[in-house]
């Protein structure tokens, strides 16, 4: 990506759905974006908690011809983000009325596209692209308002200006030459605007904005259709437009005090990790974790740039800081996957295979047990093509409810013994993986999260 040195002192801020759901959590949002305006911010929001789902609803119901539910859906759609903008505007009447028609025009727009489709009983997955990024545009064109009316000068970007994708409209790649060249520049021209919309020009005093709010997870194609990253993209980008401007750190906004030694749904006691590397958070993230989107970490690593995982909640708390290198040893935190496909099969088959596998199935952990190669993948892969690949080669010995406990860390080999001495599931593993920074056994899934919590107390308690 292009070195951008003038915007070295620019932060980049993203806010989840649950961060910008409701009049509580937008005005806790806004307080954070204001607390941070010592030098410029980019603001990096997702669409309203549950509001991707209620667009994926919409394009289901529009391929299957239902055009009762299209009407309630689009209705609540509508519904929630007028009452959203009224409880943030209501003392505001002028930028409320401006905001409520950008909304109307926004789904009015929408309720079009959904229309057409109605009666082809299919909507294709360009247009799917187009009908689920609505949700990111909403909620900014909302927040954007509502920033500019507490007196932060905000001006609002259209990530699929900047954003490009190639490949699946769907999952899209991101294209980071084209997205270097756009990021400095979009940015740049929003904050120089010194207005809210592009529609209203430059502003007449000259000054600039101090905020920049974009949206996650949507983007453009190189051919200017409509793409998405895919679910959970809005880290993703945040990153990305971070790395093309160079920014000085990245904070990631959700519900959490940062990353937790496992998922504290399944154990009490958790602590929130201070420090992490780069290397080991996304690690963590690949093997379960799900704090972060897995992709996010990669544009960060290309320019040193730390990232801090925060509670929106709780905005005193430090959360977690992901630094390129983390000195502190041992165990950092355990993530852990329910139900996967474990294979088994010869060591002779695995060298004849392993470079198709991972190229076509990235598998989570590829063990050895006795004369076997165990190797665990996730039950979104292909099963089909995995079994055409090895016909011929070996045979094989597919088992399902199994999970996978990984403990993320440095120097870990040492505590391995313990561990399998001291807890059942761990000397009955059905395939082990022991590394210096990495172990991974595979259990039954039936004491998965017993065996989750054995391993957090004798680590971490």
């Amino acid at each position: 990506m292009n070195n951008c040195p003038e915007h070295a002192a620019v932060k980049v801020l993203k806010f989840g759905g649950t961060s910008v759901g409701t009049f509580d959590a937008v005005s806790r949002t806004m307080d954070i974006v204001a607390s941070r305006t010592d030098s410029e911010v980019v603001v990096c929001v997702s669409a309203l908690s549950k509001v991707t789902d209620l667009l994926y609803a919409i394009s289901d119901a529009a391929a299957s011809g239902d055009e009762e539910k299209v009407n309630g859906f689009m209705y609540e759609l509508r519904r929630r983000h007028q009452s959203l903008a009224q409880s943030l505007l209501s003392a505001d009447p002028v930028r409320l009325e401006k905001a409520s028609e950008k909304i109307n025009e926004i789904c009015d727009t929408l309720f079009a596209v959904v229309r057409s489709t109605l009666t082809l009983g299919d909507v294709p997955d360009r247009i799917k692209a187009v009908i689920i990024s609505n949700g990111e545009i909403l909620s900014s064109t909302i927040i954007c308002f509502a920033l500019n009316s507490k007196g932060i000068r905000t001006g609002f970007a259209d990530a699929r200006t900047m954003i490009y994708t190639q490949g699946d409209c769907l999952c899209g790649e991101p294209c980071f030459d084209k997205i270097g060249q756009a990021v400095p520049k979009v940015v740049e021209d929003t904050f120089a605007r010194g207005t809210a919309f592009p529609y209203e020009g430059k502003a007449r005093d000259g000054q600039r904005n101090q905020v920049v709010i974009t949206q996650g997870f949507i983007a453009s194609n190189l051919q200017r259709s409509a793409s998405v990253l895919g679910r959970g993209g809005s880290d993703y980008t945040a990153s990305i437009i971070a790395s093309a401007l160079n920014a000085s750190k990245v904070e990631i906004w959700t519900d959490v005090d940062g990353i937790q030694t496992t998922d504290p749904r399944i154990c009490k006691g958790t602590r929130r990790i201070e420090h992490i590397s780069y290397s080991q958070a996304a690690r963590m993230a690949y093997l379960g974790a799900k704090v972060l989107h897995p992709m996010t970490i990669a544009p960060a690593v290309s320019r040193n740039i730390p990232v801090y995982v925060l509670n929106t909640m709780n905005p005193e708390c430090d959360g977690t800081a992901i630094v390129p290198e983390e000195e502190s040893k041992g165990p950092k935190g355990i993530a852990f996957k329910r139900n996967l496909y474990v294979f088994s099969f010869t060591l002779n088959g695995w060298e004849q295979l392993k470079d198709k596998i991972n190229d076509h199935l990235r598998p989570d952990v590829v063990a050895v047990k006795e004369d076997k190669v165990v190797m665990t993948v996730d039950f979104s892969v292909n099963l089909g093509l995995f079994l055409k690949m090895a016909a011929g080669v070996t045979d094989i010995d597919l088992r399902t409810g199994k999970g996978q406990i990984s403990v993320v860390g440095k120097n870990l080999i040492g505590i391995a013994p313990e561990l399998e001495s001291r807890i059942p599931a761990l000397a009955a593993h059905s395939g082990k993986l022991l590394k210096d920074s990495e172990l991974s056994y595979i259990v039954d899934s039936s004491s998965l999260e017993d065996t989750i919590r054995e391993i957090h107390s004798l680590l971490f308690n």
